[in-house]
């Protein structure tokens, strides 16, 4: 039997932190038309991927944002981040390779704001979807959650508006 196509993209989460309302964009994987997101491994997903992604570091990999307490109609979002414990040199390795490709389409596309760094974070590793849980606080499991899946543009837009929910929310307050 064949192995479903792996394809990649971004799973939406907002959270609290610190104190801090985050939002965060974080990388995984679909398995064919399987209903749920899967989390991503470096160790063992490695040789399902496509030829564009084989050798870069991916487990870990996301676009954190949150809504900054000096000024909270702002939302503070850097470049892209990887969030692990353990590293060795050939995963750092591999983990600034992703990086670098990501920053100079970050660079290229002068993406300046939240949104246009996530478009520009797509398009460099081509993914291919953006998915959020529509349960309002989500299930312990993925496969126990029901998920809306997007188009990159979509997930721009949608990003969008939880970033504008976050700042209009900590402005009232």
């Amino acid at each position: 039997m064949k192995e479903p196509k792996n394809t990649y993209g971004l799973i939406l989460r907002r959270y609290m932190e610190h104190g801090f309302d985050c939002l965060t964009a974080d990388l995984v994987r679909r398995e064919g038309d399987h209903h749920a997101p899967r989390n991503i491994s470096d160790d063992w997903s490695m040789l399902q991927r496509p030829k564009h992604l084989v050798g870069l570091a991916l487990e870990g990999l996301c676009l954190d944002g949150f809504v900054s307490s000096s000024d909270r109609s702002s939302f503070v979002c850097e470049r892209p981040i990887f969030k692990l414990r353990d590293v060795d040199q050939v995963k750092a390795e591999r983990m600034l390779k992703t990086l670098k490709r990501i920053n100079k389409k970050i660079d290229a596309d002068s993406s300046y704001n939240p949104e246009d760094k996530l478009v520009s974070l797509c398009h460099a590793l081509k993914l291919s979807f953006v998915v959020e849980s529509r349960d309002r606080y989500g299930a312990s499991s993925y496969d126990d959650n029901s998920w809306r899946w997007m188009t990159i543009g979509e997930g721009r837009n949608r990003y969008r508006q939880l970033i504008a929910e976050m700042t209009k929310k900590e402005t009232v307050e």
